[in-house]
């Protein structure tokens, strides 16, 4: 259930940030499109930074799993990045994508 819950606020986050840049996001946007109230969002995350921070590991180790072999650190460092750059949602803090 916890899961579900966080994978639902994850959406709502990700879904907001193609219309607006992050700052101009609330907690209150999030859970009112996730469908949730305010006190589920903070059993879960302590703030919107946490979330997006959850968000980061859990698309990182995503693109990650399976490929423990990389050629060069770069490589290994990039291929989160480019997983994350093609479902269309980047953290931007000026303008909205």
């Amino acid at each position: 259930m916890a899961q579900t819950t966080k994978r639902a606020l994850e959406a709502s986050l990700k879904k907001l940030l193609l219309k607006k840049p992050l700052n101009k996001i609330t907690i209150n946007d999030i859970t009112e499109d996730c469908g949730v109230n305010r006190m589920t969002f903070y059993y879960h995350f302590k703030d919107i930074y946490d979330l997006v921070d959850w968000i980061l590991v859990e698309d990182a180790a995503e693109a990650l799993e399976g490929r423990q072999n990389f050629e060069t650190w770069s490589e290994a460092f990039w291929t989160p990045c480019s997983a994350s750059r093609t479902t269309g949602c980047w953290c931007s803090t000026s303008t909205a994508r």
